[in-house]
């Protein structure tokens, strides 16, 4: 006999005071030990319409829902609560085995008519008309339905449905995986492709299917003390088909997997690591790298909490890797100095260095950008290859006269750079990439797991290729073109990244945001085209959430008192007493430096706690406080936005009016993308704040 618990569980789980989540967990080994004594009491409700239902005694106040499926000795934790709400949330339930998916489903089967006919008002509500009709599931068989994962019990009911609005009024209703299905179809994807998705999720792992594993785990005393701890999170216990697939599989070559905001990108790269760990031990050299040094120490915390050995992998920035690699090849000297580093030289103090004995038609900012965007991104080390590359995405023609004054500088500049030990960051990148490919024996890694690999250029992917061989399982390379919020362009093929059929994923369940979140970060994106890394347009079809929530809110004051005001009282009364959130479960970020400080400021003479996230200083416990770029990558369950309005959404530098049409609009789907990624830091509230005229960006 098996004790399952549901991850539905957990949402229950988690709203239980801590005296009552204990008596749970020692509920769970109770009822591995005996399930049949007396104090547990496992008994059949009549008025439960699904017979297979029985309620087990927590105390004398709260009830455990148990699941069991005929002809299988599994028994199944699915709910816990007071026990009036206990019986009333499983009074309708059907808890079954679905032959289809291979995988017991959870469904509610009522009357149609109960439904609440009314639709939003979706121009109101996100700013456009939520589209009336669509055949995609209504022009479907019983067949097809029911190959779908659809309960035979609820086919007819399934079959009405033509709009979200439909789909989402029913939501409740259906198990969760139909409702992912239903969705795709709905926003987009072909039937065939969501046919593909379930009879992947049908594959067999250890004797459960992908699907089973990820709505259901086995309780165990390891399981049973994390919870005690508190250090549990649904994450780390299930993951999706698609996830699973990605992860616990071997490939004959790099993978590349794509996705929304919250879809779960680093969570299955965070269980590729444990996999790779436990396949090859401390006999193989592997890899974790990202792009900065916060998303590092996000990514330590998410790690230490699968228990992964840390002697057995690295975890570090890319910088930090061609730094050590520069040294230890003798790349970089004790006296080197790599600019655009942290209180480093910056490449414009060089150019202007030169160009102060040159007479040029060229300014730095446009030598900059073009040995960034044309030298260094194609790795050009001779004026022959310079002359015969082509300049797409520069907008500024330039005639081949140009580009020999334009390579003569550059000539100046890199003699400059070698007399004052200088190099930049970008060609420390190149360096050791055409060191490690002419001398592959000196290659550190077996194995690399590349998170955030939209904040990459050419340069950057090319160097991690050049850490390990092409071999079995060798890349692992993770993001959402939608989330590149530094301006870098990748294009894999070009950097020597070749991503061939089941090598290249897409997850589409949004587990972090609601949807009402989800749907208002899209509306950000209203005409932002993105580059999928293999040179092709990315969509976000099927990028569905599967909880809903509040709508966000945006509210513009006449002065900055009344707007700090209203976020002082907002998170006052998100913490009142008897609230479960803490401080620490609340960020405020800002798009500008100076907004950041008054924020600060009012929250010290208001006497709140706040922690600083960019310097890691101040009171941990307290509200959080950065920028919009340091919230990248991190989650919090409610999230402000302050000082936004049309001055600093977008964000427009000093000189943007004089740069070409195309930089102007290259920038500004920089802002809309930066604008989403905040946004989708937000787990159940989001809520937005500004003086004077309203940014056009929001709804």
């Amino acid at each position: 006999m098996r004790l399952l618990i549901g991850d539905k569980f957990f949402d229950s789980f988690i709203q239980l005071p801590k005296r009552i989540q204990k008596k749970v967990v020692e509920f769970q080994d109770k009822f591995k030990e005996n399930r049949k004594s007396a104090a547990i009491n496992l008994e059949s409700i009549s008025t439960f319409k699904d017979q297979s239902l029985r309620t087990a005694r927590i105390d004398q106040k709260y009830r455990a829902i148990i699941g069991t499926i005929k002809g299988r000795e599994d028994y199944y934790i699915l709910w816990v609560d007071n026990h009036d709400e206990a019986m009333a949330w499983a009074e309708n339930k059907t808890f079954e085995w679905n032959d289809v998916t291979n995988t017991p489903q959870l469904y509610t089967v009522e009357a149609a008519e109960k439904e609440v006919e009314t639709e939003p008002d979706w121009a109101k509500i996100y700013g456009y008309e939520e589209p009336k009709k669509n055949e995609a599931i209504t022009s479907l068989s019983e067949e097809e339905l029911l190959k779908l994962g659809v309960p035979d019990k609820l086919a007819n009911d399934v079959n009405l449905i033509d709009s979200f609005a439909k789909l989402e009024k029913m939501e409740k209703r259906l198990p969760v995986d139909v409702f992912e299905n239903l969705f795709y179809l709905l926003d987009g994807v072909p039937y065939s492709e969501v046919i593909d998705e379930v009879e992947q999720s049908k594959q067999s792992e250890n004797g459960d299917t992908l699907a089973f594993k990820r709505f259901y785990v086995e309780v165990d005393d390891e399981l049973l003390e994390r919870m005690l701890e508190g250090d549990l999170e649904k994450w780390s216990l299930f993951l999706h088909p698609s996830q699973r697939s990605l992860v616990n599989k071997d490939f004959n070559g790099e993978v590349k997997v794509t996705g929304g905001a919250g879809t779960g990108k680093t969570v299955a790269a965070i269980h590729r690591l444990k996999y790779l760990v436990g396949k090859y031990g401390s006999g193989r050299n592997i890899l974790f790298a990202t792009y900065t040094n916060a998303l590092k120490r996000n990514l330590e915390n998410q790690i230490s909490k699968l228990n992964i050995e840390s002697s057995q992998y690295d975890l570090a920035t890319i910088d930090a890797i061609a730094q050590g690699l520069g040294r230890s090849l003798g790349i970089l000297s004790e006296n080197s100095t790599i600019t655009e580093l942290s209180n480093s030289i910056s490449s414009k103090d060089v150019w202007e260095k030169v160009l102060e004995t040159e007479v040029s038609s060229f300014d730095a900012d446009f030598l900059i950008d073009e040995v960034n965007q044309i030298l260094y991104y194609y790795d050009l080390t001779d004026r022959k290859a310079y002359f015969s590359q082509t300049r797409s995405g520069r907008g500024t023609p330039i005639t081949r006269k140009q580009r020999l004054e334009v390579w003569k500088l550059f000539e100046k500049y890199q003699r400059y750079k070698s007399e004052n030990e200088i190099i930049d960051r970008y060609e420390l990148f190149n360096k050791v990439s055409a060191y490690l490919n002419h001398n592959p024996q000196k290659r550190p890694y077996q194995h690399v797991v590349l998170d955030e690999v939209q904040d990459c250029s050419n340069v950057e992917v090319r160097f991690i290729r050049s850490l390990t061989d092409k071999h079995e399982n060798d890349l692992f390379l993770v993001g959402d073109p939608y989330q590149s919020i530094y301006g870098n362009k990748v294009v894999f093929s070009q950097a020597g990244v070749n991503i061939r059929g089941r090598r290249s994923k897409k997850l589409k369940v949004n587990y972090r945001t609601t949807e009402e979140i989800k749907k208002y970060a899209l509306s950000v994106l209203d005409d932002v085209s993105c580059n999928n890394f293999d040179g092709e347009e990315e969509n976000l079809n099927g990028y569905v959430s599967i909880f809903h929530g509040k709508v966000p809110l945006y509210q513009t004051f006449d002065t900055k008192n009344d707007e700090h005001e209203f976020i002082l009282n907002k998170v006052r009364e998100i913490t009142q007493s008897g609230s479960n959130l803490s401080l620490s479960s609340i960020v405020i970020a800002t798009r500008t430096k100076e907004s950041y400080r008054e924020i600060m400021s009012q929250l010290h003479r208001a006497g709140i706690d706040y922690f600083d996230v960019r310097d890691e200083t101040g009171n941990r416990s307290g509200i959080h406080l950065c920028t919009f770029h340091s919230l990248k990558g991190l989650e919090y369950k409610i999230v402000i936005l302050a000082d936004i309005n049309n001055r600093t959404c977008p964000m427009k530098p000093f000189g943007f009016q004089d740069w070409s049409q195309q930089k102007k609009m290259d920038y500004l789907s920089l802002e809309k993308s930066l604008l989403y990624t905040t946004i989708t830091r937000a787990i159940m509230d989001l809520f937005i704040t500004g003086t004077g005229e309203r940014s056009s960006y929001m709804r």
